[in-house]
């Protein structure tokens, strides 16, 4: 519990340098030039995979292209954006046991105790469809073969792996968060590689990470420099620097004095000022009838079980679920997640209720 609430102080850290200028991280992949040359059949995987770093490489047939390597020879650019087929790829974790679903994150070591490893190029075979984006309809996938490409059906880092026809949804993927137990500050990271030694990581699985919104647009990076030590572009590891240039981590980069702040990806106004991070807290003077309940869980039409606090982080989230009942248990989640769903109750708005019997929920 003390763990928790250390990480919600240190999230004050997002105020910093207001001044910096927000870029995005460049990306590199793994290429099989051996199945380049043949030719991959209809079918099989591609030569070519988007990833994080390095690590992702089958170590006897795979090299690395840096991020100017990928382009150069013609296979990218890799991205972290709402271009689904381009996007660098995400590992899968499948909950056999509780909810019977995929859930995105970038490294195998994140994934839950016990779960099963669907590994990090699900679905990598299937033919992305052309019209594959934020707001569209999820199809295909490997046991459906009545269709000749696929959208949604892989875990990548901007979107989450979606069921059945779900909706694709931009900046669904979560990342995990490095904390110093010492400053007591915290930020969003991609893996364990990102933090520094002094500092403790969480996976985007881990429950004391539920509470923080950490989408690629809050995910933060290091960056290449070139040989005068000048910012060259952002990179989540070192191996996506030239052979000239000089990797800093993020703690490395904050320190110096570039002005610069690296994420996965842009926000989605303008990557310019820096993104305002704050976890979830009761409203400043919440009455009786217009808290969450903690305990409530409901199942989103991903089919995943998800809390009020979920709920609260995102207006988009609160606009889909709000207004509907939960399938399983038949309730009315604005009635649950009273300070999540506020703008849908009257009677929780910032001033109190009249009456209790306006806060009783009507199922």
């Amino acid at each position: 519990m003390m763990m928790i609430k250390l990480l919600r102080v240190s999230l004050l850290f997002f105020l910093h340098r207001a001044h910096s200028s927000i870029e995005i991280a460049q990306f590199g992949g793994c290429l099989n030039e051996t199945k380049l040359a043949e030719g991959p059949e209809h079918g099989e995987e591609p030569a070519f995979h988007c990833h994080y770093d390095s690590s992702s490489c089958a170590l006897e047939d795979e090299i690395w292209l840096d991020p100017v390597e990928v382009v150069n020879q013609g296979h990218g650019p890799c991205t972290c954006d709402e271009n689904f087929a381009d996007n660098v790829y995400g590992f899968g974790c499948y909950d056999m046991y509780a909810t019977h679903a995929v859930e995105c994150t970038a490294t195998s070591d994140q994934c839950p105790e016990g779960w099963y490893h669907l590994g990090h190029r699900f679905n990598n075979h299937l033919v992305v469809d052309d019209q594959c984006t934020d707001g569209d309809s999820a199809f295909g996938g490997g046991y459906d073969t009545s269709y000749d490409t696929m959208c949604g059906k892989r875990c990548t880092c901007h979107f989450e792996y979606r069921f059945r026809e779900d909706v694709l949804e931009s900046y669904s993927v979560q990342h995990g968060l490095c904390h110093n137990p010492t400053t007591s500050e915290s930020y969003c990271a991609v893996s364990a590689a990102s933090c520094d030694t002094d500092e403790t990581f969480y996976g985007s699985l881990s429950p004391q990470v539920e509470s923080f919104d950490c989408t690629c647009e809050k995910t933060e990076t290091g960056a290449c420099l070139d040989g005068d030590n000048a910012f060259a572009y952002c990179a989540v590891a070192a191996d996506s620097c030239r052979p000239t240039q000089t990797f800093i981590s993020r703690n490395e980069l904050h320190s110096s004095s570039l002005g610069v702040d690296c994420r996965l990806c842009a926000g989605i106004s303008s990557p310019s000022p820096l993104p305002s991070f704050a976890p979830f807290t009761p409203s400043a003077s919440p009455t009786a009838y217009c808290v969450d309940d903690a305990s409530f869980r409901f199942k989103t039409k991903a089919g995943k079980s998800k809390s009020c606090k979920w709920l609260h982080k995102m207006e988009s989230r609160q606009n889909k679920y709000c207004s509907i009942k939960d399938e399983e248990t038949k309730t009315r989640i604005k009635f649950m997640c009273r300070d999540a769903c506020r703008d849908y109750l009257k009677q929780c708005s910032n001033s109190p209720p009249k009456c209790p019997s306006q806060c009783v929920p009507k199922w």
